[in-house]
């Protein structure tokens, strides 16, 4: 007889509970505490990412931030509904979008851009869907994995262009304001390709900490 598994909301739940740490007195955990909090060091800010209008309303519930990956689901439909839904539910919760884009300049950056732009979905009998951005990972993945599943090609949007144009792009995305930021990610592998990526959509113009797999 099988046990039921948790559920990915409710371990996340749990873990908002632990970051919280509002356990009453006769649950469990209620006496486990961080060796450093009181006053010390503050609560973590935590995010949930999704991409749908159940997952925004979700994080609306937990009272967490939002990031709604618009690099793995590009609907703009879908992204307006949940990030309303997010915001109706929790008026003050931070939204960020997660978007892939690349300042390109010439037919070597687009031939780049156009080589990142295939996702890898991987989808198993009970379910589960694990996205894998490279073949290199798909066959990596295939050659460590005892399961059976089937892989879906799939081509995300990347906001490609010049500085300006990829700069509007995103404004037409927040036209009803309700993004509170933006966070790239960069579909090549290209350095100075990403680097110039970078330098020219910051609004700074300066990249002041570079840090391999942040950006």
């Amino acid at each position: 007889m099988k046990t039921s598994q948790t559920t990915f909301n409710d371990k996340f739940h749990l873990l908002n509970r632990f970051n919280k740490q509002n356990f009453n007195e006769d649950e469990d955990y209620s006496q486990l505490h961080t060796t450093l909090r009181n006053n010390q060091i503050p609560v973590p800010e935590l995010f949930l990412l999704g991409g749908s209008e159940n997952s925004a309303q979700f994080a609306a519930d937990e009272k967490v931030g939002f990031v709604y990956a618009y690099f793995i689901n590009s609907n703009v439909d879908v992204l307006h509904k949940s990030i309303k839904a997010y915001k109706q539910r929790y008026p003050e919760g931070r939204v960020i979008v997660g978007v892939a884009s690349v300042v390109t300049e010439n037919e070597s950056d687009r031939v780049l851009v156009e080589e990142g732009r295939t996702n890898y979905a991987l989808h198993f009998k009970d379910g589960r869907k694990i996205t894998v951005n490279t073949k290199q990972q798909l066959e990596t993945f295939t050659e460590q994995s005892r399961e059976t599943f089937e892989v879906e090609t799939k081509k995300i949007e990347v906001l490609e262009g010049s500085a300006l144009e990829v700069k509007r792009q995103l404004q037409q995305l927040n036209i009803e304001g309700l993004i509170d930021e933006f966070m790239l990610h960069i579909p090549v592998q290209n350095h100075h390709l990403r680097m110039k990526t970078v330098k020219q959509l910051a609004p700074t113009n300066q990249v002041l900490n570079e840090k391999e797999g942040i950006i």
